[in-house]
């Protein structure tokens, strides 16, 4: 399965002079990791997001286990699951921990009184929240790419003023060396 990727790295081991299989071991766990981490950030809370990164952790491990794969996918899910046991600790603020810390509180006194609403409420944000986050990050791609567009297109403005007299001056340097070496001149 993460085998058939390594071809992908194909262009990037050229440069780097390295296996395909060296970059597709080292990036795509932390790509697929990331991914993962991005879209629990986005509907999760502090508390849920370390809650569901460990469950994907113990659900990848288990799969890892027990699931007919290769050894390299059973190593590529493992590295997947490393990242999603680690990220809690990467990712939490002194902010965000104490934040983590009241929705646990929060969790513990819902589930002890099978109260449903609260469960849910310290696991998963609230749909305005998840909907402004998304318009968020599609705001934030938009400018991102409104600020890549305008020099590529000013770029592609200059080369196209440029060529003529890039032209002009290789057909220049051919008719000089012509004439220094004088041999007729092939167009």
């Amino acid at each position: 399965m993460f085998e058939k990727l390594s071809g992908v790295y194909r262009p990037l081991a050229d440069v780097l002079k390295t296996s395909e299989d060296t970059l597709n071991s080292s990036f795509t766990p932390e790509i697929v990791g990331t991914c993962l981490e991005a879209l629990n950030e986005i509907a999760l809370t502090d508390f849920g997001s370390i809650v569901v990164s460990l469950i994907e952790a113990g659900a990848l491990l288990a799969a890892s286990a027990v699931a007919p794969i290769s050894s390299y996918d059973k190593e590529m899910l493992v590295q997947i699951a490393s990242h999603m046991i680690t990220r809690p600790v990467r990712a939490l603020t002194p902010e965000k921990m104490s934040m983590a810390m009241a929705q646990a509180n929060i969790f513990g006194r819902s589930l002890a009184s099978f109260d449903t609403r609260g469960l849910a409420n310290t696991l998963f944000k609230s749909s305005y929240e998840v909907e402004s986050t998304i318009n968020r990050i599609k705001d934030q791609l938009e400018s991102l790419l409104s600020s890549v567009k305008l020099p590529f297109a000013q770029l592609v403005r200059a080369e196209r003023v440029e060529a003529p007299s890039v032209q002009a001056a290789a057909q220049t340097a051919q008719v000089q060396a012509a004439v220094k070496a004088r041999e007729p001149m092939i167009y």
